[in-house]
């Protein structure tokens, strides 16, 4: 198994080495990253910020973006642009003091 993926890693380092989408930084992440395999404890190594719960988030964010990104999705779902600009709408009214405006909450919405 590790072999493989050690395989996968090279392959794809290649690849990542060929392509101009990936930036200097989405490469040295991508380096750390494997890095990692290269330790009998990653998490006592000095690239051990990577698997903090942190840096765990915001990967996975980032993979979520592209992925929608690469699916022509957008990345904020319509229904909750709806609720964002209802909520905008609402908060015009409540400056304008249209006081029905008060007695709406968007978050009544989710429930």
């Amino acid at each position: 198994m590790l072999n493989s993926l050690l395989r996968f890693g090279k392959d794809l380092q290649k690849e990542a080495d060929t392509t101009e989408e990936l930036g200097d930084q989405e490469r040295k992440k991508m380096s750390n990253a494997f890095s990692l395999l290269a330790y009998r404890d990653p998490e006592n190594s000095c690239l051990a910020y990577i698997l903090a719960k942190e840096e765990r988030e915001k990967l996975a964010e980032e993979l979520n973006t592209c992925i929608l990104k690469c699916l022509n999705i957008p990345r904020v779902n319509p229904i909750e642009m709806l609720l964002k600009q209802v909520q905008v709408c609402l908060d015009a009214a409540l400056e304008r003091d249209i006081a029905s405006a008060a007695l709406v909450n968007v978050k009544d919405c989710l429930k």
